[in-house]
């Protein structure tokens, strides 16, 4: 068995005791995969699912199903804005904390905006940030989309 298989049926492992207890939290990094099992949608008491040092590049449309989800960590994958993240409504009005740090984003993705309760966003180490003043960065994401934006129209060089 090679190391990404391991890894989901470690997932798998984890899921499955995760729906036995009736878990919130679900720790699914470090373990080298690159799909999600649709086992995972399952859990839809999750509020913290830690998805963070993976290979993912994308969260299928079943992530939805997780209503609940309020902190929601995709650090260390390979996200990036042409794969859109795939949240829609009733997911995205729960979640609160999303950390999408060290990814492949050059553009904040739009799914972004339809997260309402969105409290707390990390995007460092995303090319994105490349070359945005500090003061922009601490602004938050629309400040960023914004200086991106003028970019792109040529405002600033």
């Amino acid at each position: 068995m090679n190391w990404v298989n391991k890894g989901r049926v470690k997932a798998l492992e984890r899921i499955a005791k995760a729906k036995k207890q009736n878990s919130i939290l679900l720790d699914l990094s470090f373990l080298g995969i690159r799909e999600l099992p649709e086992e995972l949608f399952e859990l839809v008491n999750l509020t913290d699912l830690d998805l963070s040092n993976n290979g993912l590049s994308h969260l299928p449309t079943g992530i939805n199903k997780l209503k609940n989800l309020q902190n929601l960590n995709l650090s260390n994958n390979v996200f990036n804005y042409t794969n859109g993240l795939g949240f829609t409504f009733p997911c995205s009005l729960s979640i609160q904390s999303l950390d999408l740090s060290c990814n492949l984003l050059h553009k904040i993705p739009d799914d972004l905006y339809f997260l309402e309760n969105l409290e707390d966003v990390n995007i460092d180490f995303n090319p994105i940030t490349e070359g945005v003043p500090e003061e922009i960065l601490d602004d938050g994401i629309e400040a960023i989309a914004n200086f991106q934006e003028a970019i792109q129209m040529g405002v600033v060089a």
